[in-house]
């Protein structure tokens, strides 16, 4: 578990966030 699956992982629940706001 790296730097990159981080950044991953954050932009997937940012993106999770973003469809439940809408």
């Amino acid at each position: 578990f790296g730097e990159q699956g981080l950044m991953t992982a954050a932009a997937y629940n940012l993106m999770r966030i973003s469809r439940m706001v809408t």
